[in-house]
């Protein structure tokens, strides 16, 4: 029987700062559809999903000791659109938008643009 039927996130997290493999897999069990559609929900790429929901779990077992987690599930959450976006902004795809954008906002104003007008007006 897993931990997370009888036990609750916060011994859960108790545990794993212990080195308790069982417990971190019972919380892997428990949150990781949760996550992965989290993270679908924003990021349409499926293996990109799953190695979001991996690099969240790897980190929650690498920095077990250091974290203080009073909401496991919000911590999960946030960590999730944190991975999400950081793999967001470093798609290639994305860097194009962004150049695309910021040509846009700091292109300068043309100043031919009311005679122009004009031009268009008289004919």
């Amino acid at each position: 029987m897993p931990y997370s039927d009888i036990l609750s996130d916060h011994r859960l997290l108790l545990l794993i700062k212990q080195g308790d493999h069982h417990a971190f897999t019972s919380i892997y069990q428990k949150y990781w559809e949760e996550l992965y559609n989290a993270a679908y929900k924003r990021n349409r790429d499926k293996e990109q999903c799953q190695d979001i929901v991996q690099i969240v779990f790897i980190d929650l077992w690498a920095r077990r000791d250091d974290l203080v987690i009073e909401n496991l599930q919000a911590f999960l959450q946030t960590a999730i659109r944190f991975q999400v976006l950081k793999q967001i902004t470093r798609r290639p795809s994305a860097a194009i938008f962004l150049d695309d954008f910021e040509q846009i906002i700091s292109s300068p104003v043309h100043t031919d643009d009311p005679l122009l007008e004009k031009e268009i007006i008289k004919d």
